[in-house]
C-alpha cells in the first residue's frame, strides 16, 4: 500500500501533475454525462470520493449533493480538498467505517493501484459494496498496463523524439514497463533509478523538451521510495468487481479506462 509520507511529498507538487495521472476535460465530460443520465438535477445525492481529486469534487452534481472524501494523507486533504472540513475524513479506504448502504455514488480517480493486489484491492471492493446503496454507482478511472509490455529502449526513444508530452506520461509508461506482474507490483524508486541511469541530468529534459523545473520535480518523491504500485490488468479488475454489474467503460486516454459499475443486490 502507498505510504502516507509519499502523499505528503506529492501534495507539494500536485499542481504540476498532468494527464494521464490527472483526468483531462473529455474524461470529466464522460463522468458528467453519467451523472446527467442517472440522476435528475433535483436529486439530493450522498457522494464519497476516495482521495481528494479536485476534478471529481467539481463534477456537475445535482443541487444539494453532499460530497465527502476519504484520504490517508492529512497533507493531501489540507492542500487539495475543496469541500467542507467536516466532510473530509483522514482514514484508510479499506477500513473506512461509513454508514452501511449510505452513498449513492463512490468515485476514485486512478487510485486502485495504490493498494496491494489481490487482497487489499478485493477488500476495497467489498467495502465499497458495503457503503453503497442498492442501485448505487461506482465511477473509477484505472491505470491498466498494456497487454504487450513496452521495452525501456522504446520509451526512451520516444522521450528523446519528443513523443512523450509530459513527466506524468513518462512516469506511467515507466511504471507499466517496470512492473513484472500485479502481485509483486513496482517500486516507485525503480522509476527514479532508471530515469537517472538513462537521463544523466533531468534538467536536459527542460532544455530538450521545454518541461518546467516544477514539472520535473514531480518525480522527486520517487527517489529512494520503496512504495509499490500494483497495476492490475483489465481481466483482474473485472474479476475483483464481479459482485457489481458492469455498466459502461470508455477509454479516452490510452490505458486509462473510465468504468461505471452498479450495485444490484
Amino acid at each position: 500500500m502507498a505510504k502516507v509520507e509519499q502523499w505528503s511529498s506529492m501534495a507539494n507538487v500536485w499542481s504540476e501533475v498532468k494527464t494521464p495521472l490527472r483526468p483531462q476535460k473529455s474524461e470529466i465530460d464522460f463522468f458528467n454525462a453519467q451523472i446527467s443520465k442517472n440522476f435528475t438535477k433535483e436529486t439530493a445525492l450522498n457522494v464519497l470520493i476516495l482521495g481528494v481529486t479536485p476534478e471529481l469534487y467539481n463534477l456537475e452534481w445535482p443541487i444539494d449533493t453532499k460530497i465527502s472524501a476519504v484520504d490517508k494523507s492529512q497533507d493531501m486533504v489540507y492542500s487539495l480538498w475543496l469541500g467542507q472540513d467536516q466532510n473530509a475524513f483522514c482514514d484508510n479506504w479499506l477500513t473506512f467505517n461509513g454508514s452501511l448502504e449510505s452513498y449513492d455514488v463512490i468515485l476514485c480517480d486512478g487510485g486502485f493501484h495504490l493498494i496491494d493486489y489481490p487482497t487489499e484491492q478485493l477488500q476495497l471492493v467489498k467495502n465499497i459494496y458495503r457503503l453503497l446503496k442498492k442501485k448505487g454507482l461506482v465511477f473509477f478511472r484505472f491505470f491498466i498496463p498494456p497487454v504487450k509490455k513496452e521495452g525501456l529502449n522504446e520509451i526512451f526513444e520516444d522521450l528523446l523524439n519528443a513523443k512523450i508530452v509530459n513527466m506524468s506520461m513518462l512516469k506511467l509508461r515507466l511504471l507499466f514497463a517496470l512492473q513484472k506482474n500485479s502481485y509483486t507490483g513496482v517500486q516507485l524508486k525503480s522509476v527514479w533509478d532508471v530515469l537517472n541511469e538513462r537521463v544523466l541530468n533531468l534538467c536536459d529534459l527542460h532544455d530538450r523538451l521545454g518541461w518546467s523545473e516544477e514539472e520535473l520535480a514531480t518525480v522527486n518523491p520517487y527517489q529512494n521510495n520503496e512504495t509499490k504500485y500494483h497495476l492490475s490488468s483489465w481481466e483482474e479488475i473485472m474479476e475483483l468487481f464481479s459482485i457489481f454489474k458492469h455498466i459502461e467503460t470508455s477509454v479516452i486516454t490510452k490505458n486509462c479506462p473510465m468504468t461505471i459499475f452498479q450495485k444490484i443486490h
